[in-house]
């Protein structure tokens, strides 16, 4: 019996020594993906694939750094696929990415093609999350005359600031006097995360769908809010805290 007893304490102590680091997470906010894959990536090559996405870089003029150029791959495997999934799973699976200098903004995107302003790059090399911006635009992929471009533009910017893997020095405009809905992009954005977080979760998905499909009118906010667009953005001014 004593024997018997020595054995059960030696067991009971291992198992409650091992259970904690087997079972156990210390940081609740580590990634639970696994982008290994990326490491087995040929940074030096053109063309990029995984599972059944595919991306080609064309250098069409200018240069792309090395470190930008994996970020931008990195940028695509990564959240990507996250987009296709929440928004539109009929986006392109084979993507390309242009380099081009002296073109007029830092990135536009049509199709299935993103074009980078190559001076854009050179001087911004922490700006990775633009391709988040751009990639939105793949995955909208709204071929109607209605669509008003501030949310397209707004849209896009809220998924950079919710899929965004880093998006050093860039962030949603807070709110001041004098804006409105419609001025697009990060503002827009923030009103769109705002009515996420405070009025109707799905909201921004519900808009993107409508707009794909053409059937964008004001109707949208109301119906899926039970707010008019006027209304919640008379809300979001009198208290815009998110």
């Amino acid at each position: 019996m004593r024997i018997f007893n020595r054995i059960f304490l030696i067991l009971t102590l291992a198992l409650f020594t091992v259970l904690p680091t087997s079972c156990s997470r210390d940081n609740d906010d580590e990634p639970i993906e696994q982008n290994d894959f990326l490491e087995n990536f040929d940074y030096s090559q053109s063309n990029f694939s995984h599972d059944d996405l595919k991306l080609n870089f064309v250098i069409t003029s200018g240069i792309l750094s090395p470190q930008m150029k994996r970020d931008l791959v990195e940028n695509f495997f990564i959240i990507y696929p996250k987009l296709k999934n929440d928004f539109n799973t009929n986006a392109p699976k084979n993507v390309f990415f242009e380099i081009k200098s002296g073109i007029d903004a830092p990135a536009y995107a049509t199709g299935n093609r993103v074009t980078y302003q190559s001076e854009w790059l050179a001087e911004h090399p922490e700006d990775r999350d633009i391709a988040t911006h751009e990639m939105t635009h793949l995955v909208q992929a709204y071929n109607w005359g209605n669509i008003p471009w501030w949310i397209t533009e707004g849209i896009a910017d809220y998924t950079r600031d919710k899929y965004g893997l880093s998006n050093s020095g860039w962030s949603l405009t807070p709110y001041t006097e004098g804006q409105n809905y419609d001025n697009g992009y990060r503002i827009t954005a923030r009103f769109l995360k705002w009515i996420e977080v405070k009025i109707k979760p799905g909201f921004v998905k519900h808009l993107d769908s409508q707009c794909r499909a053409g059937n964008y009118s004001e109707t949208v906010w109301s119906s899926y809010t039970k707010k008019t667009l006027q209304e919640l953005w008379n809300q979001y001014k009198a208290d815009p805290t998110i």
